[in-house]
């Protein structure tokens, strides 16, 4: 669904505002649990860019390969898994072809290759309302055709930008951001983000819409709380409607058989009363499909075609006419898409949205404006609007919150001054560079020449050489806090032990040990004996082998005591250690004797 019906969306982020708290015995609004989320939702955002980065794969999710062409025309495989772009998480559950993809069903294809050309593949993502009308499983039986809340669905499309040039992948992105200016520029999260801002003003001259309504000088003129919708047509358009812009239907487009023009559209979903029959000159959007759901649903586009109604709703037949004759291939992309058969086999529909703007029926369905020029008004609400900017991406829209009981305020306030889009909010990032050239048999080949994926080893797959970090507990932290109870946890095959920097308090003992590496951060890892009441050297090995010692500065008189067993065939020995001389500063690695005693080594301050 391009829209939800809410009643206000007042989130600021520049508040820093960390949660929502409900208290006893108040009234919850729809905008109190959709700020929750939102501010709940855009700090898991911001934490994985901190943490991930702008993007990156902890797997090989969305790698290409397998760079086809055939009947339907280049094609390539995107292997599943995961990937995070600006702070969104994208998935695939198994593995999809370009011409497969379940978020692109008005799927654009591959321009036909030719040698020498680079193609830059990139995924480009967002979240969209899904309603019950697009999904019914969504639809609670039991309260009788009532709806309830939408889902927030991550919309992931990977698109194909033709013969970019070169071979690398930021410089690639860049190219095709400079080629759609009005889409925004690219931000260091990934996020593409126009200038564009809304200022809504108060008309001091406009007279109430019916004589019931009292006079009212320059503020918003409507008896009813409304949630108003204003999005961008294109740079010079833009349009309105109260509900923000919610109803929506499912529709078939069907032939006048006066006219022989596809002017007539048959709503399968009904208006839920009289109050939401589409009426005469009314404007409406009709909307293809968007996606595919694993259920067999569709997901709307966000944008469509905008008409005008000539003839109002008909309950008997359920149809309206409209002003404009819809194009047989409108919407029809879906049938190039890998998926066809399956579709075409389907019940076909398009969606249909209602822009509702009151008594307001004479504007066009589409209103100019001038970019920082005149406010233009919405209708006769009293409210006026104006657009500030150079960049008008079609789809960013506001939701400006007008009351009666405040007619000189809307929400969110920063729309009296100037506020960028509540939405969409899009992300894209590099997947791919495809080179095409000619082979052996003079036949077109594509080939990726490069991933432009980061990737990522999640936490518990990230491995050095260390089996185990000792920290101090004060400076560092490791996964032990003693020496001692690492060298305990080792396996009996042994393994390497890194003391972090840090004062490390108590004595080590390697008793009947083999194949034991203990190495710290140079002078940082200071080692010193505890309060133990026996005493005994610092560093005590005993029957051991291929022992090492590095790295480490050892304070203690009693300094490294080795020591052979009495059992016959049991010796120490391969024991290495690192001294630095105090005098010279300079590093010696030596060997232990087989049989080294207390005093053997003792380390310098």
């Amino acid at each position: 669904m391009p829209t939800s019906d809410i009643s206000r969306w007042s989130t600021d982020f520049r508040k820093r505002y960390d949660g929502v708290r409900l208290q006893q015995g108040r009234v919850v609004t729809d905008d109190d649990v959709n700020e929750a989320a939102r501010l709940e939702f855009e700090d898991r955002r911001r934490t994985r860019v901190d943490v991930i980065g702008p993007a990156g794969s902890p797997d090989n999710g969305f790698a290409l390969a397998n760079v086809t062409t055939g009947p339907a025309g280049p094609d390539f495989t995107i292997d599943a898994g995961t990937l995070y772009v600006g702070g969104l998480r994208l998935n695939l559950d198994d593995p999809t072809t370009y011409l497969g993809q379940s978020d692109f069903l008005q799927i654009e294809p591959i321009p036909a290759p030719a040698a020498g050309r680079v193609d830059l593949v990139y995924v480009e993502a967002w979240q969209q309302h899904v309603s019950a009308v697009e999904d019914s499983e969504i639809f609670e039986v039991a309260l009788a055709g009532a709806d309830t809340s939408t889902r927030l669905k991550p919309m992931q499309r990977i698109r194909v930008a033709a013969g970019v040039g070169g071979a690398d992948c930021h410089a690639a992105l860049d190219a095709v951001i400079a080629a759609s200016p009005n889409d925004g520029t690219l931000t260091a999260q990934l996020e593409r983000r126009t200038d564009a801002q809304l200022t809504v003003t108060f008309d001091p001259n406009t007279t109430p819409p019916n004589l019931c309504t009292p006079p009212v000088q320059g503020g918003y003129l409507g008896a009813d709380n409304q949630a108003i919708r204003v999005e961008i047509v294109s740079p010079t358009e833009f349009m309105w409607g109260f509900d923000d812009a919610s109803p929506m239907y499912r529709v078939q487009i069907k032939t006048d058989p006066n006219t022989a023009q596809r002017t007539v559209v048959h709503l399968l979903t009904a208006p839920k009363d009289q109050a939401h029959w589409p009426l005469a000159d009314q404007t409406i959007e009709l909307l293809p499909w968007g996606a595919l759901l694993p259920n067999g649903e569709k997901v709307a586009e966000t944008t469509g075609l905008l008409v005008k109604v000539q003839a109002s709703f008909d309950p008997d037949t359920h149809d309206i006419s409209i002003d404009t004759n819809v194009p047989l291939a409108f919407g029809a992309a879906w049938q190039q898409h890998a998926a066809a058969a399956a579709l075409a086999a389907g019940e076909q529909f398009v969606f249909m949205r209602v822009w509702n703007r009151g008594a307001d029926l004479a504007t066009p369905a589409k209103i100019a404006f001038v970019p920082n020029g005149a406010a233009v008004p919405l209708g006769d609400t009293g409210l006026r609007v104006e657009f500030k900017g150079t960049q008008f991406r079609r789809g960013d829209h506001w939701v400006v919150a007008a009351r009666p009981e405040s007619r000189n305020v809307v929400v969110p306030w920063q729309l009296m001054t100037a506020r960028e889009p509540h939405g969409y909010r899009r992300f894209v990032a590099p997947l791919g560079l495809i080179s095409w050239a000619l082979d052996a048999n003079n036949a077109l080949v594509g080939t990726v020449i490069d991933d432009c994926r980061p990737t990522f080893p999640p936490l518990t797959r990230i491995k050095s050489c260390c089996t185990y970090t000792v920290g101090d507990g004060v400076e560092s932290f490791g996964q032990f806090a003693s020496i001692q109870n690492a060298i305990e946890a080792l396996p009996t095959g042994g393994g390497e032990i890194c003391v972090l920097a840090g004062r490390h308090v108590g004595r080590i003992r390697i008793v009947g040990r083999r194949g034991i590496r203990i190495h710290g951060c140079g002078h940082r890892s200071l080692v010193v004996p505890g309060q133990e009441p026996n005493g005994g050297p610092l560093v005590y090995i005993e029957d051991s082998e291929f022992i090492e010692l590095d790295r480490l500065r050892l304070e203690a008189p009693s300094g490294i005591q080795s020591r052979e067993s009495d059992n016959e065939g049991a010796i120490t020995s391969h024991l290495t250690f690192e001294r630095r001389a105090a005098s010279t500063s300079s590093t010696t690695r030596s060997r232990l004797p087989a049989a080294c005693f207390a005093g053997c080594f003792r380390s310098t301050r």
